[in-house]
């Protein structure tokens, strides 16, 4: 126990340089591999990594780009060499080659989804509102219905004929399937 004790005490006191030496060793690994992709080329088809000298793929045999890993991680705008694995430049931001394409077609489809959801936005806000112009509609007539029928039978019991009364009843039902 007091080995174990005495280890983890020295491991805590050393934490900050364990932590520097890991992080150094992952960047220069991650340098390493930078520069040997100078030396080789990613089939755009299978993702095959081939020799730099090589126009085909030799596993699926698609043509090979004319740019090596490396050179597409090179950015465009400032000039700085990027690691493997990045797709935008670490110093400005910007979408590095090998990567302009996908990140475009991302964008785009991101474009294209956010336009349908606005398209089918607008479409529910036109028939909410057609929706609401015919219930307005359908209510103004309804309304009007109401009056006529009050006034016929207003004048139905000033004269007391009963034809009237019958057409009101009449007009009264089909009222009531209009409604529904």
């Amino acid at each position: 126990n007091e080995a174990v004790g005495t280890v983890n005490a020295e491991v805590n006191e050393n934490k900050e340089a364990i932590g520097q030496g890991l992080n150094n060793y992952i960047n220069s690994m991650s340098d390493l591999a930078t520069e040997l992709a100078k030396g080789f080329k990613e089939c755009p088809k299978c993702g095959e990594t081939c020799e730099a000298d090589r126009k085909f793929c030799p596993k699926c045999g698609a043509e090979l780009p004319n740019t090596t890993m490396a050179e597409g991680l090179v950015c465009r705008k400032c000039g700085k060499q990027n690691k493997l694995g990045t797709r935008f430049c670490a110093d400005c931001g910007a979408v590095l080659p090998a990567y302009a394409e996908e990140v475009a077609l991302e964008q785009a489809e991101e474009a294209q989804r956010k336009a349908q959801e606005e398209a089918e936005e607008k479409r529910r806000a036109e028939f909410e509102a057609k929706k609401a112009e015919i219930s307005a509609s359908v209510n103004e007539k309804v309304d009007v219905l109401k009056d006529a029928t009050a006034d016929l039978r207003n004048k139905a019991t000033e004269v007391g004929g009963q034809a009237v009364n019958a057409a009101l009843d009449v007009a009264g039902n089909l009222f009531k399937k209009f409604k529904k």
